[in-house]
């Protein structure tokens, strides 16, 4: 997760476990941190590995 100083916004990047790439769109933004996170969770869940 980072904050752009200039707009106060919260953005996230990451990878999966299955190996997805997951990102705040160019034009979308967060307003705090918390829900930059959820965002980032649901994306992570939604990709998660099958370990079965």
């Amino acid at each position: 997760m980072s904050r752009d100083p200039s707009s106060g916004h919260w953005r996230w990047a990451g990878r999966a476990a299955d190996g997805a790439h997951g990102e705040t769109g160019a034009a979308s933004h967060h307003a705090t941190k918390e829900e930059a996170a959820a965002h980032a969770g649901a994306f992570l869940k939604e990709h998660a590995a099958d370990r079965s």
